[in-house]
């Protein structure tokens, strides 16, 4: 079993999860933090580690919402800050933001061809008995 940041164990109800989301807003009210337009400071340890235990379990961790929806380039900013990051995907609080969050987080052909040739490696080693 995977452990979280603290070194925990699975918690019994993980077997239902498919990922965590970080919830920004609340996160900020909750710590009486002062949340700033980009969030760089303030989130930036909680983003951490939201995805660090995310993918300790195994999980898809889900980035937080873009609230000023309408300023799609600081959104894609922030998207491509995310997906840096590892996040897996990102939230969305109107249907403008779709696109742009999609496009980020979908994988290149870059990647997909990458990813192709892992595949065709690790078949290669496994069949000639080399890895």
């Amino acid at each position: 079993q995977a452990g979280s940041g603290n070194g925990g164990p699975l918690p019994p109800y993980a077997a239902y999860l498919d990922a965590l989301i970080f919830a920004s807003e609340d996160y900020c009210a909750d710590l009486e933090l002062i949340r700033t337009p980009n969030g760089a400071t303030e989130l930036l340890y909680a983003r951490s580690q939201l995805v660090t235990v995310a993918k300790a379990y195994g999980l898809q961790a889900i980035d937080m919402v873009h609230i000023d929806f309408r300023n799609l380039e600081d959104l894609e900013k922030e998207c491509q800050q995310g997906r840096e990051m590892g996040f897996t995907g990102k939230q969305a609080i109107h249907p403008v933001q779709l696109d742009t969050i999609h496009a980020t987080f979908a994988p290149s052909l870059k990647d997909l061809e990458f990813a192709k040739k892992c595949v065709q490696e690790y078949e290669s080693t496994t069949f000639t008995g080399k890895g």
